[in-house]
């Protein structure tokens, strides 16, 4: 099957610090080209923020500002005018090269639901949207036809079953974690939770790394040459704690799934070889077990590769030890 991946914008976006490398779209771009199905990505996010003009309209329109009056449009109580000359205009960099299917991953409501729209009308190809968008996947699915499906939670799982459903070997009723619209009626299938051990390498061949090379300076960002590439990576799945400040459930080290430190460093070094010079991590907190951050530290540093790195992390178990090797293997914050 041919898939393209499409990460959609934040329309809404207040700081250009968080425009990384799409990690939803690279990992599982690397998990369906790993069952041979061929894959194309593109992050409409970062094209976005590279065009102002078309970025400062969305940041006035009433659509943006007002959540009541996206809601509002939305349940087709009210149009405002020139959306969808906007949403076409947003989807301008995708060309369509007979993709049996689209998957958009989600940033927030406006923007998925605007690319979204303007998928289906110019291209007619079967969307799936999943990722972080803060509108619950049947309240989404509600609102917006025009996505055939939605799934919540990692993808590893439901997409490539889905695949599988598109090609006739298996039943689309059985793909987990999906919410399907089948001639107009909403189809939702729970199923088992998709883990860490699903997930394989992240996969950035195809994507467009220029839009990540740039200093930042608020809101007017420099191209750099030549500068390290900054790229996402997460590999630890739920957190141990309580925090009150955090919406991340938390039920004890025993449901945090992590990967093996020597598997991670293997991704490291892997992605170090394309260029990647520095890594986000996206963990909800490092500390998935007492000796978990020193394990992942030496298996970084005996990877050779000179990398930098940040993540999270509860600093009441952590020694000086630790801090000691997590600095040594390229941690420069947490």
């Amino acid at each position: 099957m041919k898939v393209l991946f499409v990460t959609a914008p934040e329309l809404n976006r207040r700081s250009m610090d968080s425009v990384l490398p799409p990690s939803g779209s690279m990992y599982l771009t690397g998990k369906l080209r790993g069952l041979g199905h061929q894959v194309d990505q593109i992050d409409l996010d970062a094209a976005f923020v590279l065009r102002g003009g078309l970025r400062s309209e969305f940041v006035e329109h009433p659509f943006i500002k007002d959540h009541q009056s996206m809601m509002r449009h939305l349940s087709g109580k009210a149009r405002l005018p020139g959306l969808e000359s906007l949403g076409d205009r947003l989807i301008e960099p995708v060309r369509n090269h007979g993709y049996d299917l689209i998957a958009l991953s989600a940033r927030r409501a406006p923007g998925t639901v605007l690319v979204a729209q303007a998928l289906k009308r110019r291209f007619q190809v079967p969307i799936v949207v999943g990722g972080d968008t803060d509108l619950e996947p049947m309240e989404f699915m509600k609102l917006v036809p025009e996505a055939d499906y939605c799934s919540w939670g990692m993808g590893e799982g439901p997409l490539p079953e889905l695949l599988e459903a598109m090609e006739g070997r298996r039943a689309l009723q059985t793909v987990r974690k999906l919410i399907a619209n089948v001639d107009g009626r909403l189809i939702k299938r729970k199923g088992s939770e998709t883990t860490m051990k699903d997930r394989v390498f992240a996969d950035p061949m195809g994507l467009d790394v220029n839009p990540y090379l740039f200093q930042r300076h608020q809101f007017v960002m420099v191209p750099n040459p030549g500068a390290r590439l900054l790229a996402p990576l997460q590999f630890i799945q739920g957190c141990p704690f309580h925090c009150s400040f955090c919406r991340v459930s938390a039920d004890g080290i025993a449901h945090v799934h992590r990967k093996d430190p020597v598997q991670v460093a293997e991704e490291i070094h892997r992605l170090a070889s394309l260029g990647v010079g520095d890594f986000a991590f996206l963990n909800n907190t490092l500390m998935a077990g007492r000796t978990y951050p020193r394990r992942i530290a030496a298996a970084i540093t005996d990877t050779g590769v000179k990398v930098r790195w940040s993540d999270s992390a509860s600093f009441n178990t952590l020694e000086e030890p630790d801090l000691d090797a997590m600095v040594a293997s390229g941690c420069i914050s947490l």
